[in-house]
């Protein structure tokens, strides 16, 4: 359930053009991680990773967001 939401919360920042925290890709590398070892032999894997997207996408976002604040 905590997924669900989660996914939902990012699709419509994303469908209202804002951006997604990093705080929320921490947040789901480190229960995704807790999870995977908990349970090794679980579909859990996908978690850490989608949380590592959400960081690395917060830290792109952030750089072209300064770029083009110097710029104007």
């Amino acid at each position: 359930m905590p997924v669900l939401a989660l996914g939902c919360y990012i699709v419509c920042s994303i469908r209202h053009h804002q951006r997604v925290p990093g705080w929320l890709g921490w947040l789901m590398l480190v229960w995704g991680l807790f999870l995977v070892t908990t349970l090794p032999v679980s579909p859990g894997w996908a978690i850490p990773i989608s949380g590592v997207l959400v960081v690395l996408g917060d830290r792109r976002r952030r750089r072209c967001t300064r770029r083009t604040s110097h710029i104007r």
